[in-house]
């Protein structure tokens, strides 16, 4: 009976617990997403209630002031600049001033890094250095690039610049520029599997597959060859080759199967969860 009890209260304990957690500690999981123990909270909200109180840009009332710079002083350290940035970037170009202080406030938890690649590839994007892209493209495009993210953002940042200046040339992968921009975000992200990053790598592994006198893969192939091999990290490359090599001479398989062999070790390069662009290659099948 008395363990019966002890087993009763410590699920009643664990309950409770549960939606505490849930609906009371709200702000200690802010804190974590803010990924810093010492912040300067208040600098944070003096910061944000002057330059909203001094902005032309903008009018909101005293009280929605006030609502805003509380909000954002939880975003600790920076959380002001990184707010006041993309708030004035975003209602620069056109944004409503609700949509704008919506996606802004998206922003507050983020690192600088995560905030400049948001600006650097919506800035790039919106204004066609890269592509003539109309703005909710833009918007998605630097969303998706700076969020969901593990690795070191400016590896990221800089990936995607080479791929997209890749991706533009005659005789690079040559797509139209709606369609470079999607893939250069989806490659770029491979980064955080690649501690140096991914851009040289996934340059001279899509020339391999396409003009190796015994590959010699088609646009569309190698396109979909090159993340599938490389998104199971830094190994995956020799894997497939080895691999590959090895199936048309030992093996003997024609090139089709010998291809699928190797695709199928250079999966086996990357230990431990299922990285998440693994989807892509799902997708395609």
């Amino acid at each position: 009976m008395r363990l019966l009890a002890l087993v009763i209260l410590a699920i009643a304990s664990v309950a409770r617990a549960d939606v505490y957690d849930q609906s009371v500690d709200q702000f200690a999981v802010e804190r974590k997403v803010a990924k810093s123990k010492l912040c300067e909270s208040t600098d944070a909200y003096t910061k944000t209630l002057k330059f909203l109180r001094d902005t032309k840009d903008f009018h909101f009332n005293e009280e929605a002031n006030r609502r805003i710079s509380e909000q954002v002083s939880k975003g600790c350290t920076g959380s002001a600049e990184r707010f006041s940035q993309v708030l004035v970037l975003l209602k620069t170009v056109g944004l409503s001033e609700k949509k704008s202080l919506e996606v802004a406030l998206e922003f507050v938890f983020s690192s600088p890094d995560v905030q400049k690649n948001f600006i650097e590839v919506f800035s790039k994007s919106f204004l066609a250095e890269f592509f003539d892209y109309e703005f909710p493209k833009a918007m998605k495009l630097a969303l998706d690039l700076s969020k969901d993210y593990e690795g070191d953002p400016a590896i990221l940042r800089a990936d995607f610049i080479a791929l997209v200046k890749y991706c533009k040339e005659k005789k690079g992968l040559d797509l139209p520029l709606s369609q470079c921009a999607s893939y250069a975000v989806l490659v770029a992200k491979l980064s955080q599997y690649h501690e140096k990053g991914i851009a040289s790598e996934f340059i001279a592994l899509y020339e391999q597959l396409r003009y190796r006198k015994d590959l010699t893969l088609d646009v569309k192939k190698a396109m979909e060859i090159a993340p599938r091999i490389l998104q199971s990290g830094p190994k995956a490359k020799d894997n497939f080759f080895s691999a590959y090599e090895f199936a048309m001479k030992d093996l003997e398989y024609d090139r089709p199967h010998a291809l699928t062999f190797g695709l199928q070790l250079s999966d086996r390069s990357y230990i431990g969860e299922k990285p998440p662009i693994l989807q892509f290659a799902e997708k395609k099948q």
